[in-house]
């Protein structure tokens, strides 16, 4: 006769069960097995009931009593006995205080119309699989570090540390598994959260492991959904991917590594919600992300699909590369760097730390709407070639740009040495469609041989470097051009011998101002420096007789 049924009838003979009775087990094979219909084993404090059968089949009731502990150690099924007509509720009910211990390599099944009831402890190192119904008291905790599939209805009200593989399992072409996260979820180091079927976190998840959200074949209703309500923090360590649908109505704080993937329907951050990517934080949007509040950015935050909708995106610092479409009603680059060859829908500030930087060595960056550059920011501009008019970075700015701060222009490689710019080129480095005002206040512009000097003219839609051959004597501050910084410089040391040029030395008399006016017209930077009228040139005139008849207006210009 096998031993496990001898087990059986041994135990039948101890106890003397009957349906309906109630027993423990004491540290040896539960009995009866099967559990019979309707009938409930109890284990009480201080005992520990031990599955080391075979298989065991429970079709009533287990319940772990406070201070009692059930161990599995081999496979055990909770299920509906069909064939008898015994398909009312299945179940292991651990009370609080109680243990459900289930080892390495160990399964419990819970089939049908079956239950799992928790108020006190789980330590789950095997497979736990559910086919309808996990219930996690308040107060109650589940260490996972084996594999648990939710595959119908879960709800967390407890503390879920999971160390293992969590899945909430939709079947092929199926609804699939309902998971509710009312308590305190933490996916550590190694672990890992797949969702397929719809997933909502009413309270905290902490993550440091991975999170995927998917679907097994196809999309659906209630299958690859994932809802924030409240809280996720993806700690450093924490990737999370979306592949299918994603809601947002609380914080999503990311310090890790968090991607919209291109094969997904898409994420959506609703009113109520936020998204706040983390210094050290990567985001990935690669599908479409439709945002109706605010985006926060302090990492790396890649626009390679669209990002829409009436919401805020603000960055203080870090970098937002935008490779497709932004779109805002208030873009704010507060902080770090702004670049791609993509498009910025929207009002768009740069503040005084930041960096614009068009295009991805070299290429265009549209902004669709204003754009204004505070004090203190920079645009920097890359050339490195004329070849169909593409080798050199442009901001183009549908709509008006209002400038300052610095201009930066570097010479780069682009496969053929440094470019090295000739007498005559051109660049179009900004373009707008409503007109520019104000000007750079700083110009760093790369040194020039062969006596070529630059010339940055700002027209009423464009800001356009020129290389020409003219010599700058009038470059009274040698910044390589002429502009109202040397107007200024001019009156500021007026009488002031500088002992440099013979014609333009920067001492303030009238053959540096006849310099400055002669090698300003045509070529000159600033479109709001107002130049002397002829009449005033009388002075200039009488200033080079050394008559001291007149001085020098300073309503005639606009000092910057």
């Amino acid at each position: 006769m096998p031993a496990r049924f001898l087990l059986f009838i041994l135990a039948v003979a101890q106890i003397g069960l009957s349906s309906g009775d109630s027993t423990h087990a004491l540290d040896f094979e539960l009995s009866p097995n099967p559990n019979p219909k309707q009938n409930t084993i109890n284990i009480p404090s201080g005992d520990t009931g031990i599955n080391s059968a075979e298989l065991f089949e429970n079709f009533g009731a287990i319940v772990v009593q406070s201070g009692g502990t059930l161990r599995n150690v081999t496979e055990m099924d909770i299920l509906c006995d069909e064939n008898n007509g015994n398909c009312g509720l299945k179940s292991v009910s651990v009370e609080a205080g109680g243990t459900l211990d289930v080892l390495s390599n160990s399964k419990m099944n819970f089939d049908s119309l079956s239950n799992l009831s928790v108020s006190g402890t789980v330590d789950n190192a095997g497979d736990i699989s559910a086919d309808w119904s996990v219930q996690l008291a308040v107060g109650s905790q589940f260490n996972n570090s084996g594999i648990f599939t939710n595959k119908k209805g879960a709800t967390l009200r407890g503390t879920f540390i999971n160390t293992g593989s969590v899945v909430n399992f939709t079947p092929f072409n199926d609804t699939g598994g309902l998971f509710q996260q009312i308590g305190q979820y933490t996916n550590e180091v190694g672990s890992s959260l797949t969702n397929q079927g719809e997933f909502i976190n009413f309270t905290t998840i902490t993550n440091r492991g991975t999170i995927t959200n998917t679907t097994n074949g196809g999309g659906g209703i209630s299958r690859g959904i994932f809802r924030n309500f409240v809280l996720i923090d993806n700690e450093a360590t924490g990737v999370i991917t979306n592949r299918h649908r994603w809601f947002n109505t609380g914080a999503l704080n990311n310090a890790g590594t968090f991607t919209n993937h291109l094969l997904s329907s898409g994420m959506a951050n609703q009113t109520g919600g936020s998204i706040h990517n983390l210094p050290g934080g990567i985001f990935y949007n690669d599908r479409s992300l439709i945002s109706s509040t605010t985006i926060l950015n302090e990492g790396d935050f890649f626009v390679n699909d669209s990002v829409s909708g009436s919401g805020t995106y603000t960055q203080t610092a870090g970098m937002t590369a935008v490779s497709d479409s932004l779109t805002a009603s208030n873009i704010d680059i507060q902080g770090g760097l702004l670049t791609g060859g993509g498009t910025l829908v929207g009002p768009v500030a740069i503040g005084a730390t930041a960096t614009v930087s068009p295009g991805n060595s070299p290429g265009t960056l549209t902004v669709n709407g204003s754009y204004a550059q505070q004090s203190g920011s920079v645009l920097s501009i890359e050339i490195g070639g004329l070849v169909s008019g593409s080798e050199f970075d442009v901001l183009s700015v549908v709509g008006g740009a209002t400038l300052d701060g610095t201009l930066n222009v570097s010479l780069v490689d682009l496969g053929g040495g440094i470019f090295s710019p000739s007498s005559g080129n051109s660049f179009d480095i900004l373009t707008t469609t409503a007109g520019v005002s104000g000007v750079f206040s700083t110009h760093n512009l790369p040194a020039l041989g062969g006596g070529l000097a630059w010339d940055v003219i700002y027209g009423a839609n464009t800001v356009t470097l020129n290389v020409s051959s003219t010599v700058h004597t009038a470059d009274f501050n040698s910044d390589g051009f002429v502009d109202g910084n040397d107007l200024a410089q001019w009156e500021t040391s007026f009488g002031v011998d500088a002992g440099a040029n013979a014609d333009a030395d920067s001492d303030s008399d009238g053959a540096d101002f006849l310099a400055w006016q002669q090698q300003y017209t045509g070529t000159g930077i600033l479109s709001n420096v107002s130049v002397p009228e002829p009449a005033s040139l009388v002075c200039a005139l009488v200033m080079l007789g050394g008559m001291e008849m007149c001085r020098w207006p300073t309503q005639l210009y606009a000092r910057k």
